[in-house]
């Protein structure tokens, strides 16, 4: 399994700290210092991404959409983040204890 990804990652939020995500390299960085192991970490996100495509290609068979409607919703999935911040750090709602 690919763990490019976690370096790939931190490298991004180092880069580019209040980009989409830039928020989730210094969460990897502690959770690795904390011990978790990159296998660990890749196994989450693995699934983390087959529900993703999973979801989206169930939902694209869906009769309503047209091709043509599909064609840009990469480009809506940022701008569709309730918080404004188009995925940024802080974007992500705290669970309310």
């Amino acid at each position: 399994m690919q763990e490019v990804w976690i370096d790939n990652t931190i490298n991004a939020s180092q880069q580019q700290p209040d980009g989409p995500f830039g928020d989730v390299g210094p969460v990897l960085e502690r959770l690795l210092s904390l011990g978790a192991s990159r296998r660990d970490l890749s196994l989450i996100y693995r699934m983390a991404s087959y529900e993703a495509v999973f979801d989206t290609l169930y939902k694209m068979v869906d009769p309503g959409i047209k091709p043509d409607d599909a064609a840009m919703l990469f480009e809506d999935l940022l701008g569709s983040d309730p918080s404004g911040l188009d995925a940024g750090p802080g974007s992500a709602p705290e669970k309310n204890a």
